[in-house]
């Protein structure tokens, strides 16, 4: 009986097709009896800019229209003039002729090809069919110079310019996708950059979480582990008016997002207006920022409706993961990407945010996602940090490892090197 409804299915959509290749057809030439007129006036008129554009070029060398050229043309004119009534040209004759005026301007239409492929090739921004750019926007002097066929090129396209420094790519880049003019001036080697995400135990080395082979995961290393993990849930929730600014900032594209989509363009303004004002105001709550989240924090709208969302979940970063997840379940991709600026103003709600979605969660976010899903589970706010998972995960990913002392894990380290 499957194989029976498959056919039938199949049969259906051929027939639908076959109608439709029929009226399509029907259509068309039904369009031509009754509209034949000015399809000839349209079709024979573009023909006659071609013989013109033919006779221009000819007559720029000193030549005219062969004989076949100026047939062409007093036909066409005799058709405008009304010698020939356009109502009698049939549909062949009207691709005959149009082909044969082709034939006559193929020349001309290679050279204004050939023309437009020069211009765009010399005035081309960069070093011709290249473009140079330098990924923080240092000089680029000792990168390989032109080889090969580029040193081929003629003068006229552009030569050989090989810069000796170059613009920084990701500042070309957030000139089209703003979101990343964080990232414009970011250099992996300055002495302020951030460090990236911590594994397990350098994660425990720098929150003083300690691990002696004597004592095991014993209730000391539980304690200061649970209060490095509790530290990633943030701040207590106290609604919309008294949440940091940075997290007000992303609570609201969370809510346009989830009530439009990532797509729309007063979501991507605000992303994109944030990131730039926390780049101008050096990665901190300054003024610039104020000033644009000043319509959105004093519309009583957007703090209801903050707080309705967030009437769940006990801490900042809880709340941060609430609206996110929603936001992407009901308006699209919303992606950390997206708001670079947050690693540098909160190193804990930035590893949160960035953890949302994945199966394997950073050590830095581990915290503040347990507590998420326990309030998700229990549809309420849980007022003390619930880091248990977290902690057994640590116990666990210690265990596998087989690492029983942290300070002699690290010896071995060096001593290896």
């Amino acid at each position: 009986m499957a194989d029976n409804k498959a056919a039938g299915n199949k049969g259906s959509d051929d027939g639908w097709l076959i109608a439709a290749i029929i009226v399509t057809a029907v259509t068309l030439v039904v369009a031509w009896h009754v509209f034949r007129k000015p399809i000839v006036y349209f079709k024979y008129g573009l023909d006659w800019i071609q013989i013109q554009a033919v006779a221009l070029a000819r007559m720029l060398v000193g030549g005219g229209l062969g004989p076949r050229g100026r047939e062409l043309n007093d036909y066409l004119s005799g058709v405008f003039s009304g010698v020939w009534d356009a109502n009698e040209v049939a549909f062949g004759d009207l691709v005959k002729l149009s082909n044969e005026v082709g034939f006559q301007t193929r020349l001309v239409i290679l050279l204004a090809i050939l023309g437009l492929a020069a211009y765009v090739a010399r005035n081309m921004q960069g070093g011709g069919f290249v473009r140079i750019f330098s990924m923080v926007g240092v000089p680029v002097s000792k990168r390989p110079k032109a080889r090969g066929l580029r040193l081929l090129l003629p003068g006229f396209l552009g030569g050989v310019k090989v810069p000796t420094s170059g613009p920084s790519f990701m500042a070309y880049q957030a000139q089209h996708w703003r979101v990343v003019t964080p990232s414009v001036d970011w250099d992996p080697d300055a002495p302020d950059a951030p460090p990236a995400a911590r594994p397990p135990l350098e994660w425990m080395r720098h929150y003083g979480v300690p691990l002696r082979e004597k004592d095991g995961f014993d209730e000391v290393t539980r304690a200061a582990a649970e209060k490095a993990f509790a530290m990633q849930c943030g701040d207590n929730w106290q609604g919309f008016a008294k949440a940091p600014l940075y997290a007000q900032a992303i609570l609201a594209m969370c809510i346009l997002q989830a009530g439009s989509s990532s797509n729309d363009r007063k979501v991507r303004a605000l992303k994109e207006a944030v990131a730039c004002a926390y780049t101008d105001d050096g990665f901190v709550d300054g003024e610039a920022v104020r000033k644009v989240m000043e319509p959105f924090i004093a519309d009583p709208k957007m703090a209801a409706e903050v707080n309705k969302r967030s009437a769940k979940n006990a801490f900042v970063n809880t709340v941060l993961l609430a609206n996110l997840d929603r936001a992407r379940r009901k308006g699209g991709v919303f992606a950390p990407a997206e708001i670079l600026w947050l690693r540098k103003v909160d190193r804990h709600a930035w590893y949160a945010v960035n953890s949302l979605g994945r199966k394997a969660h950073h050590t830095e976010a581990s915290g503040s996602i347990a507590h998420w899903m326990a309030e998700r589970a229990c549809r309420a706010p849980i007022a003390e940090p619930y880091v248990a998972p977290a902690i057994d995960a640590l116990e666990k990913y210690l265990t596998e490892h087989a690492i029983t002392d942290l300070d002699k894990w690290y010896d071995d380290q060096n001593t290896d090197d």
